[in-house]
């Protein structure tokens, strides 16, 4: 009876650590074991582009734009490094907005010469894939989790 209860307890235990749909994103990114893959907001500053979680972003309520709820370290001049390597001079702590756009892109040649853009926006709600991790990196999509991005004061 004891061989049964401990084996019960641990297969619970086991189907918790690989998560449902009932666990909050805290808990996903706490428990290791998985991971969501949210998607990422494109900030340009003066060496290139960078991209940030939509977790660090509020939506305006129009939904024209996304507002940075922490700040955001971006490059604010460059420096030339020897052999033409380009290096961030001077960095600083901003608060950011965008707009809420993004673009996909695709082959529409053989080659991929020619790509179609396509733009689109963020939903108030948007389906975040929760994915197994292994050391591998071998990644299994689990479930879609939604997520709303919290409105703007």
């Amino acid at each position: 009876m004891k061989t049964l209860l401990f084996a019960f307890t641990l297969a619970i235990s086991t189907m918790s650590a690989f998560g449902n749909e009932y666990l909050t994103f805290e808990e996903i990114e706490d428990s290791g074991a998985l991971k969501a893959d949210f998607p990422s907001v494109r900030i340009s500053d003066a060496i290139g582009v960078k991209n940030v979680s939509i977790k660090n972003f509020c939506m305006s309520a129009d939904e024209t734009t996304l507002e940075s709820l922490v700040p955001i370290m971006l490059c604010d001049s460059v420096e030339m490094w020897g052999g033409g390597n380009i290096l961030c001079g001077e960095e600083s702590l901003q608060y950011v907005s965008v707009p809420n756009r993004y673009f996909t892109y695709k082959c529409v040649h053989p080659r991929c010469y020619k790509r179609e853009k396509t733009e689109h926006s963020y939903s108030k709600t948007i389906l975040i894939p929760v994915r197994s991790t292994h050391p591998r990196r071998m990644h299994t999509k689990l479930y879609d989790k939604e997520y709303t991005i919290p409105t703007c004061e």
